[in-house]
């Protein structure tokens, strides 16, 4: 999360290594593989994806402007898989343990994050805690998607910082309503 702050170190990280999997995938090491078995595991590299996990924000840094430069400069180094955290990082006055429980959760920012960077593969990740829960944030109807904590330094959806999500299931995840919301 603290790279979300030095976002220029952050891009540097990502270039470096996209140039280290493009001489990998150009070497024998992936080409020379008959059975053609790397192809498949990404969009952009032949041989071994790039990927990046980062939260929705980070102290003072949680708009949606935020999240969407940082994931572009990102994609323009060369990472086109993402497992968003869909809560915000404290760096000051939370432990990393309560860093997991006291952010709201905010799955919107990851469904908009879907729709502002088609090309990309993105995992959500961040409060899941059982595979029927996992249905409800996949088919966007989670209803901790849309929790806000007083207090918590992060205003709620309904105050504006949902990037232009107004209703629950306004995203690109298709909602399933014969899934138990």
């Amino acid at each position: 999360a603290a790279l979300m702050k030095d976002q220029d170190s952050a891009v540097s990280v990502v270039k470096s290594i996209a140039e280290t999997v493009k001489a990998i995938d150009q070497s024998t090491f992936c080409n020379g593989d008959s059975s053609g078995n790397f192809e498949h595991h990404t969009t952009k590299n032949k041989c071994l994806p790039i990927s990046v996990k980062t939260r929705i924000g980070v102290d003072e840094h949680d708009t949606f402007e935020h999240i969407v430069r940082f994931i572009g400069q990102l994609v323009d180094a060369g990472c086109h898989r993402f497992v968003i955290h869909a809560r915000k990082v404290y760096t000051q006055g939370l432990s990393p343990a309560q860093n997991r429980t006291v952010p709201p959760l905010n799955y919107p920012f990851a469904y908009k994050l879907m729709e502002a960077f088609p090309e990309c593969e993105f995992i959500v990740n961040g409060g899941i805690m059982s595979l029927e829960h996992a249905r409800k944030v996949a088919f966007g109807c989670s209803s901790s998607s849309y929790e806000s904590r007083e207090g918590s330094g992060m205003q709620s959806l309904e105050n504006g910082r949902n990037g232009g999500l107004s209703a629950p299931c306004d995203h690109s995840v298709p909602c399933d309503h014969s899934v138990p919301c």
